[in-house]
């Protein structure tokens, strides 16, 4: 279990120690993805997630672990397999877009989730997983549990902490929201309703040692 850097540390300390793993970092990645980056890092989230089969998967549901997914396309010249690959088995890697945070963002399957006719995978698919792996043919839908020992917060209270703290938040340069999380020592943050009428929340996970995916994908249906 990850400790409370940002308090356990001063701004100047915890700023000094991102900046050290920064000046190696040599991707093309926004600042405060940088800045992530090495806060996942300082608290070894940065590690591989744990890989299983469907069985296993649906054993951690029924044991009330929380089902995810996260539906992926391709790029020019890059097939949608290949990230999700390099999500499960490559380095963590933190994006260059963050809506609420940065992180890795799964979806929830909700109370109107679909169930897809051609994957014995996947009992339920999360719209919103769909809608994202609906961009190109070669789209697929990754499933995973976030563990039962996951330290969650909501995204208010993410929101507040940051209120609460400013003058530490900007000091300390941990201005975004998944960097705050996981500085603060938690695994994810999780949004009610922001796909609409879907039902689905949207976990941003930022210790991916806390998800156990599944070896079986579920691939767009053309």
């Amino acid at each position: 279990m990850a400790d409370d850097i940002f308090h356990g540390l001063s701004p100047n300390e915890l700023k000094k120690e991102v900046a050290r793993i920064i000046a190696v970092d040599a991707r093309s990645l926004p600042p405060n993805a940088k800045i992530f980056s090495a806060i996942a890092q300082l608290q070894n989230f940065d590690r591989l997630p744990e890989l299983t089969d469907h069985g296993c998967i649906n054993k951690m549901i029924d044991q009330k672990c929380v089902e995810l997914q996260r539906g992926l396309s391709g790029t020019k010249g890059v097939p949608a397999m290949l990230y999700a690959k390099e999500l499960v088995l490559g380095p963590m890697y933190p994006g260059t877009l963050s809506a609420l945070g940065n992180g890795i963002y799964l979806a929830t399957t909700g109370e109107y989730a679909d169930t897809p006719s051609n994957s014995q995978f996947f009992p339920k698919m999360s719209r919103m997983a769909f809608k994202y792996a609906a961009n190109d043919d070669s789209g697929v839908i990754l499933r995973c549990a976030l563990k039962a020992d996951a330290k969650i917060l909501d995204f208010d209270d993410v929101r507040s902490i940051a209120r609460d703290n400013r003058n530490r938040v900007r000091d300390a340069q941990v201005t975004d929201f998944g960097a705050l999380t996981a500085a603060l020592g938690f695994d994810a943050f999780v949004r009610d309703d922001t796909f609409d009428g879907s039902g689905e929340k949207v976990y941003v996970v930022v210790n991916r040692t806390a998800l156990t995916f599944q070896r079986e994908v579920l691939r767009r249906q053309k």
